[in-house]
């Protein structure tokens, strides 16, 4: 993003002020209800961070061993595919990626699969499901967690080499129009400008795949444009504290919002910051 757009919007937000895996405890909030979606952008990046953590698993033929176990669980979790409640698969979310795939439903895999079957938490079961899952629906399977699919995703996605503003200025942002009879200009154009944000920031990844504020990936961007230090540490946990206390299901415009106010209120650092995790994106 370049400089002038980056001041521009901490303008508008100055005017308006007056938003690991592994054997995890995964609680917190609900599943988001709203239709699931699944950018490959977001596959990738999932991909990666998981690896990170568990490099010597086999993420081609998912071979039995304890990386590979955990790999796959990071991978569930990271995408958001994982059910909160019972720590096994969606069932929901996974019909609504498949929902516009119509060979899909040619396998007829669905009926032999228990989606719903709550596990443990722990990599083993969770690898031994989706293991199962694999055997009864492999394409299925691949479209979702390996590479070797046929099928394309109908959603928008980011390209590597697109950073995550470009993305998000070329593509619809449902921006309402102002008449007469509509809310006042400034209202519209808040609400604009919280969907531009809600874009940019799943794209920098500051939100995971359930809706929430990922303050680990915040910490992250700080560590890549250098400026990581304990005041910002306590300053991003205030911030990530506050703005997922503006969590709403289906909508998470006031949670970004309340984020991208308290950490440019009390981070004099957070435009660089974000200036340069628009950068990485790049990457993925």
């Amino acid at each position: 993003m370049n400089i002038y757009k980056l001041v521009f919007f901490q303008i508008i937000i100055l005017i308006s002020a007056k938003a690991s895996c592994g054997d995890t405890d995964y609680d917190g909030f609900s599943n988001i209800s709203k239709d699931f979606s699944l950018p490959e952008s977001l596959k990738r990046f999932a991909r990666l961070r998981c690896l990170q953590t568990y490099p010597q698993a086999d993420f081609h033929n998912f071979t039995n061993t304890h990386d590979t176990q955990c790999f796959l669980q990071c991978f569930l979790y990271k995408m958001g595919l994982m059910n909160l409640s019972t720590r096994g698969l969606d069932s929901n979310k996974f019909l609504d990626l498949w929902d516009d795939i119509d060979e899909a439903f040619e396998e007829k895999c669905m009926d032999k699969f228990k989606f719903d079957e709550p596990l443990s938490g722990n990599c083993a079961d969770t690898y031994h499901k989706l293991m199962e899952y694999r055997s009864h629906c492999l394409e299925l399977f691949e479209f979702t967690f390996g590479q070797n699919s046929t099928w394309n995703s109908k959603e928008p996605s980011k390209s590597i080499g697109q950073s995550a503003s470009e993305f998000c200025d070329s593509i619809e942002e449902g921006v309402e129009t102002v008449t007469e009879n509509s809310q006042s200009p400034e209202i519209s154009f808040l609400g604009h400008y919280k969907s531009k944000l809600e874009c940019l920031f799943q794209n920098y990844h500051y939100l995971d795949g359930y809706g929430r504020i990922d303050e680990s990936e915040i910490i992250l961007s700080y560590e890549e444009a250098q400026v990581n230090n304990e005041d910002s540490r306590q300053v991003i946990k205030m911030c990530v504290h506050h703005a997922n206390g503006n969590y709403h299901e289906n909508n998470l415009k006031d949670e970004v919002f309340e984020l991208q106010t308290c950490l440019k209120k009390y981070s004099p650092e957070f435009p660089y910051v974000s200036q340069r995790r628009d950068e990485v994106s790049r990457e993925y």
